[in-house]
């Protein structure tokens, strides 16, 4: 689909312009017109280092605050950590054969302890500034 929407938007780009997208840059053939449009979903090397240093950062407050294997599995599919799917707790709780707020339960109990080691953290990105005194 989106490659669809963005065939779409190069034609009407190339229609204002007058000039087909397609058309190369140069006599080496080492690109198109085309390929110097922006991709306005695309994030900026600056916006991709902070997204890494932010996953960073929380992976190590869960290893800091020590939680259980089943906290672990618990924060990483209600918040689509590691590569997962975000899931609901009615759906976490049928896998685990638990009811939803004893896993409701859990994630506080493993949220309370990734924030206590988050307000004790000196990274600026991972320390929210209400924390702060």
């Amino acid at each position: 689909m989106w490659e669809a929407i963005k065939e779409h938007q190069k034609l009407e780009f190339s229609q204002r312009l007058g000039v087909s997208l397609d058309v190369d840059l140069g006599d080496d053939g080492d690109g198109t017109l085309g390929d110097l449009i922006a991709d306005q979903e695309a994030l900026t090397p600056l916006e991709l280092l902070a997204a890494r240093n932010l996953r960073e950062g929380v992976n190590r407050a869960i290893i800091d605050a020590k939680l259980d294997k089943r906290e672990k599995k618990i924060i990483a599919q209600l918040y689509g950590l590691d590569g997962e799917q975000r899931r609901k707790q009615k759906q976490i709780a049928d896998e685990m054969g638990l009811s939803p707020r004893r896993i409701r339960q859990i994630r506080e109990i493993a949220m309370e302890k990734i924030i206590s080691v988050l307000s004790q953290t000196t990274d600026s990105h991972l320390t929210p500034a209400e924390w702060e005194a």
